[in-house]
């Protein structure tokens, strides 16, 4: 009766030893050769992608793409990363035919596999309440085509009301912001401003956001310097990491940031009355004056 128990008991173990040690699938990451302080970005990321992903091949590209298209169909990864919208184009003229993974890239939800730019609705809605808690509405304005949030379903039961208003293109994204500057905004609204928002247009808006004291936020951290009171920017190596898990896990699933730095524009915040304790400020990791 021990012999048949014994190797039972051993097959469990080599199953389990089995699943714990098993191969990792094989990613390649693309992503553009650059000089500092730009490599500095690519360089989180790629740490964050490898403490999830031991079996990880690195494929750097100058101006000359095409120079590194043979070495990426002779390793033949399983999955495949592409950091940013050039080594988007570049993977796609290669002959592969794998599950790529896009990411430092603004995207619709199921456009591409990977993580966007565009923050999780939810994430912008609890982060901004307990920053300012009279805040009643959050506006964003988006264009379609360059989405800065990531909308949730159940966003619309959190305690603060969320609306995206998008305009098709940059121009009618930009008509509809001024109208709403102009016509409706209120000192309880928040304002998101569009991710592609040009500066000369960005200074105009911030002179009638000062004047009506409008809170606006940004999804681009050099929006703070112009009239943002606040900026939302990727936490480079949390989008590696979650990069990572969708790459071992070879989900095809489309995602926003889930995590996100804060940074502060303490001008505006005395211009618009708003006191945070110390508590609250050691929350940014960037504040200005």
């Amino acid at each position: 009766m021990a012999n048949p128990i014994c190797k039972s008991l051993l097959i469990l173990l080599v199953v389990y030893v089995s699943a714990v040690t098993g191969k990792e699938p094989e990613v390649a990451v693309v992503y553009p050769d650059v000089d500092e302080p730009e490599s500095a970005i690519y360089s989180e990321m790629i740490k964050g992608i490898k403490t999830i992903n031991q079996n990880v091949e690195l494929i750097a590209f100058d101006k000359s793409v095409t120079n590194r298209l043979p070495e990426l169909d002779k390793i033949n990864p399983e999955r495949i990363i592409a950091i940013g919208p050039r080594a988007l184009e570049i993977v796609h003229l290669s002959s592969l035919n794998k599950l790529i993974m896009v990411s430092l890239v603004y995207f619709k939800p199921g456009q591409y596999v990977g993580v966007s730019l565009a923050i999780e609705s939810n994430l912008m809605v609890e982060k901004l309440s307990k920053l300012i808690p009279e805040l009643e509405r959050i506006l964003v304005f988006q264009d379609s085509n360059h989405p800065a949030i990531h909308l949730q379903p159940d966003t619309e039961n959190l305690r603060i009301k969320m609306e995206v208003r998008e305009g098709n293109g940059q121009l009618p994204t930009i008509r509809l912001l001024g109208q709403f500057l102009e016509k409706e905004a209120n000192r309880t609204d928040a304002v998101v401003l569009p991710a592609n928002l040009p500066i000369d247009l960005l200074f105009e808006v911030a002179k009638v956001a000062w004047d009506k004291k409008i809170i606006l936020v940004s999804p681009n951290l050099t929006d703070l310097e112009n009239g943002a009171l606040l900026a939302f920017y990727p936490d480079l190596f949390a989008m590696g990491q979650r990069l990572g898990f969708l790459a071992k896990e070879g989900k095809s699933v489309s995602v926003g940031q889930e995590s996100v730095r804060m940074a502060l524009n303490r001008r505006v915040a005395q211009h618009l009355n708003l006191e945070m304790d110390e508590p609250t400020l050691r929350l940014f990791k960037v504040i200005i004056n």
